[in-house]
This record gives structure tokens, C-alpha cells and sequence, in this order.
């Protein structure tokens, strides 16, 4: 599946501000590629890493279960 591409410039931003410790903004463009490519597994992912940098536990086992659930869907 293409990707558009403001999904994936949200996407890099996103790890661009994981890098920097800045998990706030990181979560909310990690967010935002999400909703505007709601498959893309990989941000559900790294959205659950930031919401771990920034202490937010129940958000991120949250995320990181989806990931999961989906990613054993997609191996099926």
C-alpha cells in the first residue's frame, strides 16, 4: 500500500523527535500519521515506544497490544 506522503513526512517527524527526548510531539506525529494511514502498523509502534519515553504506561501497552493484535493478523 503507497503511503501518502504527509503520513510519512508525520511518520519521520516523529522519529525525529523520539530522538530528541521530545515524546509529546513525537506522540502527537505519530498520531497524525496514523490518522491519515490508519494500517500503518509501524506508527502504532513507535507511538507506544514514545508514550513509554514520556511515562504514559496504560497508553502505551495499549498501542503496543494493537501492534500486535495486528501484526499476528497480517502473518496469518
Amino acid at each position: 500500500m503507497v503511503q501518502p506522503l504527509e503520513a510519512i513526512d508525520c511518520y519521520n517527524r516523529g522519529m525525529a523527535y523520539t530522538e530528541t527526548g521530545n515524546y509529546k510531539k513525537a506522540t502527537d506525529e505519530f498520531s497524525e500519521s496514523l490518522r491519515l494511514n490508519p494500517a500503518n502498523i509501524r506508527s502504532l509502534l513507535m507511538r507506544g515506544n514514545a508514550y513509554i519515553g514520556a511515562g504514559e504506561k496504560a497508553k502505551a501497552k495499549a498501542d503496543l497490544d494493537e501492534y500486535l493484535r495486528r501484526k499476528r493478523k497480517d502473518n496469518i
